[in-house]
């Protein structure tokens, strides 16, 4: 049977705990996917952009930016302001 001396137990425990560091820093450094923006999207029927043709809102559903239902045609002619941030989990 092999006898372990103090030293190559220190030198593999140390190893050890570097291999986990880096790995920890990797995760953290990465922790979800790439965040997405979400805007409010507000639909007009010509481009003096008065007739208001309907609005869709982004959700965020599971880390993931999805476009609200809403039943409403886009058009050419629209205005869009960012509403926020969705983080982007990898699910």
């Amino acid at each position: 049977m092999m006898k372990l001396n103090k030293r190559m137990v220190l030198t593999t425990c140390l190893a050890a705990a570097v291999t986990l560091t880096g790995l920890a820093g990797a995760a953290y450094a990465f922790p979800w996917g790439t965040p997405e923006r979400m805007y409010i999207t507000e639909y007009f029927t010509d481009a003096s952009m008065t007739t208001p043709a309907g609005v869709t809102i982004d959700r965020c559903i599971n880390g993931q930016v999805v476009a609200q239902p809403s039943g409403v045609t886009p058009t050419a002619y629209f205005r869009r302001e960012w509403i926020g941030m969705c983080p982007g989990y990898l699910f």
